[in-house]
């Protein structure tokens, strides 16, 4: 073999793992270290006092097919009902998007 065929089977097999890691070794080794080092499956409990504050910030132009629908995914969050608000910025909405919102 000459230096030139070398070089090229070299690179040829360096693809092949590369693309055969990519597909296989890639996803066994996230999913061994994620056994191995995962999270717990139940989160830890907490007080009321340690629950931070959350506000959802929803900006929204002409958002009138899917404004209720984004709220209502919203509303869904399980989380403290005291400790969480839920903002919509409207940006000049020239549809029903307003009306919307303010009728959720």
């Amino acid at each position: 073999m000459t230096p030139v065929e070398i070089v090229i089977s070299v690179f040829f097999w360096l693809c092949v793992v590369g693309v055969a890691y990519a597909y296989v070794g890639y996803p066994v080794a996230a999913w061994a270290l994620g056994a191995a080092f995962g999270r717990r499956r139940e989160p830890p409990a907490r007080d009321h006092d340690d629950v931070p504050f959350v506000s959802v910030l929803i900006t929204a132009h002409n958002e009138e097919d899917v404004i209720a629908d984004r709220i209502a995914n919203a509303l869904a969050l399980e989380y403290w009902p005291d400790r969480f608000e839920i903002i919509v910025a409207s940006d000049g909405s020239t549809d029903r998007t307003v009306y919307l919102v303010r009728r959720t």
